[in-house]
């Protein structure tokens, strides 16, 4: 591909007929001789006047009609003084015909790579995330350094996990920008390890890369060298295995006929069940309280068991999950444990149709009282096959499909070949360039740049945090934090052509980590990147006669991953715009987590999916780290509201208009968005303004998302960051995250409490960081079956919009401008040249194999 095509050089020529040449030739004597002079030129003189785009024989094409191409970016001409004006541009190059393009395929563009790597740097570029032949050497080294002795007194227990090392952001900038030396390549491993006296503690290490020989600790969070980490302290044999067998007992014996009327002739439970088959299954994630820090006798863990169908084993062996298997748990009747250091497992609990009894008696006498008759009749049917079950699945449903006579939908692709770059983690388009990575907490994006400045030094995901309610208090004391806890980074799932995203994208590979320290892989096609129409102009306003009007095309650029946490799957993406501004999104989908759904108890946590079947309400709550760089590293927040003026016009009449109550904020804050108070949320640069003497600026727009807990619930400070939509803190390298993993273990009781970010530090005139909230509240419904759909605002994300930062809308220096001056009659407005470089032919490409992936 050619640096005009990446650079968004004009498009292929349009065939000129004489009536146009005829109008172009009014429009610029209109305009004035010299312009005149500049189309004239570019219309007869293009093949002269700039390289030939290929050494095809053939004519050389003609540059598009219209008007003179856009200035070269930068600031206007000024009528007061200020900046000099741009240079005035050149001669177009010529454009790229369908017939070139068609022929000359670019070989490192998205659906044609035969060979992927002379496309691609050989090693890492700065900001990439670790390798997998990195992250394997790092974690065996360490092991090793273990065996040796070398993390003496500790003793190595798990990997939480192992990144690439991020250096002090001062040595990057010097690096970037003054042409200091790149800080070295290391790695960042966090780890539990077991102290001299039997406790567990978070450390941290970096070692050197690429290949490992020496380490040195570093502080994990805030300069702490270490922090407390429980973790049970038990193993899975005397924790889980003992519950299991309780319920397993209690349901094949005094509860089976209670469980057998509910769940309609359900079988007992068997692994080489044949019939109406049902397994044990733990509701939510394990809740663990540890009162006192450091005492490892003292803690105290929740869990909650239940049961949901399963299929009829083959031949004899072991019952099998449904698909769906998350709409197919049953919560009439669930069990709840506490287990504490000292004792393990003891049943606290049996919560049969919304209400808890201590004991097997007291179930069996509720069940048997006649005030509770209602009870039998709310059962729920058993399934022996996958099609008995269609609601929870994929499966073609009965009856007429639509449009089976013309089953393709739109499709997109790109006509002359891609207009982005893609080395290994970088990409590049259209002014744009950045380099994205992966983390355990989720996609990150670094040293976001556009034409040729800095906007963002890092965007980051934090944390994917959900809290439910429900019925049973496995659901009402579900907290999943999805980014520390689950790896959500790590578990990103192959993304499909043509579904997750379109036929016209670029894939890359990933690296993945495994949980528990184990060895990493590569996971194909984690990302997809490729361009769009929005089907929405950026700009535009209509043509009138005598004053002319135009429009610009809204293309955009997207790098999309898909991370799939059990039951659900978080389709995250950046999108750059031509103008500058940015969309950070997180679209929900995947499975409700189902639970049993009782008339007159369940209607107060959601509505019916199927049969005695429904789900719980949840949130989803998002949190980013948003380091902006506006016009560097001097920034100040300021907030303008739109605030309600009155005064007396000249009639002496009380009138009502509205005007800006503009503040800087002077130190560290956090807030939330409030419809009743409008306002502007801008990041300025404190010491560049644009050629008006305005501060540049972004403004950040956040979907809002408010958490109902109270201030004062005490587990609230471990998922702190939620209180607010924004806050605001002076850059740290030691404030590198807003959730630890000790966050959910710990209720309550956090390693982390984000509010000890906030403390008052001054905030004009320095580095800041944005974190970043929003989110959504599910409502489970029915048509949440089988999935979620992406369609139902299901979503989280904010925008970042360029403020003052440039003189006039960025792009205004495209190729494809629809432009006119108001001298041609309202019946004949022309077209847009997208139409004639369509009907001039297009490279249309074959999709009949699945694209390769960027390695």
């Amino acid at each position: 591909m050619g640096a005009d095509m990446e650079n968004g050089g004009p498009p292929p020529p349009a065939k000129t007929s004489p009536l146009k040449i005829f109008l172009l030739i009014v429009v610029g004597l209109v305009m004035g001789i010299g312009i005149g002079i500049g189309i004239g030129s570019a219309i007869w003189n293009g093949s002269d006047s700039s390289p030939s785009p290929s050494p095809t024989p053939g004519p050389s094409p003609s540059p598009t009609p219209g008007p003179s191409p856009s200035p070269t970016p930068g600031p206007s001409p000024s009528p007061t003084p200020g900046p000099s004006p741009s240079p005035t541009p050149g001669p177009s190059p010529s454009p790229v015909t369908p017939e070139v393009a068609c022929a000359a395929s670019d070989p490192c563009s998205a659906l044609d790579q035969p060979d992927r790597e002379s496309c691609m740097s050989s090693t890492p570029n700065f900001f990439e995330s670790l390798t997998m032949e990195e992250y394997n050497a790092v974690r065996d080294y360490l092991l090793a350094q273990d065996e040796a002795g070398a993390l003496a007194p500790n003793k190595f227990s798990s990997l939480i996990s192992l990144e690439r090392y991020s250096p002090p952001k001062a040595e990057v900038l010097a690096y970037l920008d003054d042409g200091a030396p790149a800080p070295p390549r290391e790695a960042r491993a966090d780890m539990v390890v077991e102290k001299e006296d039997g406790s567990l503690a978070r450390i941290a290490v970096k070692v050197n890369l690429p290949t490992p020989s020496t380490w040195e600790p570093i502080p994990v969070i805030q300069g702490r060298q270490e922090i407390f980490h429980q973790v049970l302290g038990i193993t899975a044999a005397e924790h889980t295995t003992p519950m299991r067998e309780m319920v397993t007992e209690m349901v094949n014996g005094p509860l089976y006929d209670i469980i057998n009327h509910i769940y309609e002739g359900a079988s007992k439970l068997a692994n080489n069940c044949t019939t109406k088959c049902m397994g044990l299954r733990q509701v939510g994630p394990h809740q663990v309280v540890v009162p006192e820090e450091g005492d490892r006798s003292t803690f105290d863990v929740f869990s909650t068991f239940g049961l949901e169908r399963r299929l009829p084993g083959v031949d004899g062996g072991n019952t099998r999950a449904f698909q769906g298997s998350y709409l197919h748990r049953l919560s009439h009747l669930t069990f709840d444990f506490h287990t504490l250091a000292e004792g393990g497992p003891k049943l606290i609990g049996i919560n049969l149709m919304g209400t808890v009894y201590g004991t097997v008696e007291e179930v069996l006498q509720a069940w048997d009282d006649p005030a509770n008759s209602a009870w039998k009749s709310w059962t729920i049917p058993m399934f022996d096959s996958q099609d008995d079950a269609l609601y929870a699945t994929f499966q073609p449903r009965p009856g007429p499909s639509r449009s089976p006579e013309k089953p393709l939908a739109a499709i997109s692709f790109d006509p002359y070949g891609a207009r982005y770059k893609i080395d290994r983690n970088k990409v590049t388009w259209m002014g744009w360039e950045l380099e994205l990575a992966e983390s355990k907490r989720g996609p990150k994006w670094y040293n976001i740049i556009f034409k040729g400045e800095r906007i963002a030094y890092e965007i980051s995901h934090q944390e994917a945090f959900a809290a439910y309610g429900g019925h049973d208090s496995g659901l009402h004391h579900t907290q999943y934090y999805d980014g520390v806890t689950y790896a959500q980074g790590y578990r990103g799932s192959e993304m499909v052509p043509g579904i997750d995203c379109p036929l016209n994208a670029a894939f890359i590979d990933a690296f993945q980590a495994l949980g528990g320290g184990g060895r990493g892989r590569t996971g194909r096609r984690a990302w997809c990147v490729f361009e769009y129409d929005t089907a929405l102009p950026l700009l535009i306003h209509d043509f009138r006669p005598g004053i002319g009007g135009g429009g610009v095309r809204n293309t955009a650029l997207v790098m999309r991953t898909k991370l799939t946490i059990g039951n659900y799957d978080y389709i995250q993406e950046m999108q750059l715009n031509l103008d500058g501004s940015m969309h950070v999104n997180a679209v929900l989908s995947g499975y409700m987590q189902g639970s049993s759904y009782i008339p007159t108890v369940s209607q107060v946590w959601g509505n019916q999916a199927h049969d005695g079947m429904g789900s719980a309400l949840h949130d989803h709550t998002m949190n980013w780290k948003v380091d902006l760089d506006v016009g560097g590293t001097s920034n100040q927040i300021e907030m303008d509201y739109v605030v309600p003026w009155r005064f007396n016009d000249n009639a002496n009449r009380l009138w009502t208009s509205k005007k800006l109550d503009k503040m800087i904020r002077q130190t560290e804050f956090g807030m939330n968005m409030n419809p009743a108070t409008p306002m502007k949320f801008v990041v300025q640069s404190t010491d560049k303004t644009n050629s008006w003497g305005t501060p540049r600026g972004y403004a950040v727009h956040a979907t809002p998302h408010h958490q109902v807990y109270p201030h004062d619930d005490p587990a609230l400070a471990s998922f702190a960051w939620t209180k607010y939509n924004l806050a605001v803190t002076k850059y740290s390298d030691d404030e590198w995250t807003s959730s630890m993993e000790q966050d959910d273990i710990f209720p309550g009781a956090p390693a982390l409490n984000f509010d000890s970010y906030l403390n008052d530090e001054n905030i004009v005139g320095e580095d800041l960081v944005l974190w970043v909230t929003s989110g959504t509240y599910h409502i489970p419904h029915s048509e949440d079956a089988p999935v979620t759909p992406t369609t139902h605002g299901n979503k989280a994300g904010f925008t970042l919009i360029p403020f003052n930062y440039f003189d006039e809308n960025a792009a205004m220096d495209v190729s494809d401008l629809f432009t006119g001056d108001g001298t041609i009659p309202d019946d004949e407005k022309p077209l847009p040249m997208i139409m004639e470089w369509a009907n001039d032919g297009a490279c249309v490409p074959s999709f009949d194999h699945v694209p390769s992936s960027f390695a």
